[in-house]
């Protein structure tokens, strides 16, 4: 961008120019370096001031919610069934998303949604093989569980996280609990 002052008077208190310009940031994150220059018809006995940097970091941001779900109550040793719903409630696509499971204690592992492992009580979620999530749409998983030999409750929490600046991290994590009877 090029912009012509036609003459700004030497030694002149506040005798300054300045000029606004805006651009879109792009997709990525990362630092955008901006250089202006300034250049005149005469003579400039300190060119060392003639231009400057400034470094601007484009930082992505996105708010995903998670929530999750379960059976209300099962028989001692039955099944408990899961669903988590990771929402992208935007402004823009996350990428990278991983949603970390911990089972509840007493619980043996049954199986997971593709994508997803299990390391002792914790179950991890790669579904960063969705490429990115787009903002207003979901990711739907599932695990199963066989239920504590012993009746009470069953308590499992999910967190989910990416790679963009979360607006809203209150939204980042669910729990659900199952009544286990007798």
């Amino acid at each position: 961008v090029t912009c012509d002052i036609l003459s700004l008077n030497s030694g002149a208190s506040g005798n300054t120019a300045s000029i606004d310009i805006s651009i879109n940031a792009p997709d990525a994150a990362g630092t955008i370096t901006t250089t202006a220059a300034v250049a005149a018809d005469e003579a400039d006995p300190l060119v060392s001031n003639n231009s400057a940097l400034v470094d601007t970091d484009v930082i992505r941001e996105t708010d995903l919610s998670v929530a999750v779900s379960a059976d209300s109550s099962v028989t001692v040793g039955g099944s408990i069934n899961y669903s988590i719903t990771v929402t992208n409630n935007g402004p823009n696509s996350a990428n990278n998303i991983v949603v970390e499971i911990t089972l509840p204690a007493g619980t043996t592992f049954v199986s997971a949604s593709n994508g997803c492992t299990q390391n002792n009580t914790i179950v991890t979620c790669d579904i960063s093989t969705l490429d990115s999530l787009s903002p207003n749409n979901v990711a739907l998983l599932e695990y199963t569980v066989t239920a504590s030999s012993i009746a009470g409750t069953s308590t499992s929490n999910v967190t989910v996280t990416a790679d963009e600046n979360d607006l809203d991290e209150t939204n980042d994590t669910a729990t659900v609990t199952t009544t286990v009877n007798a």
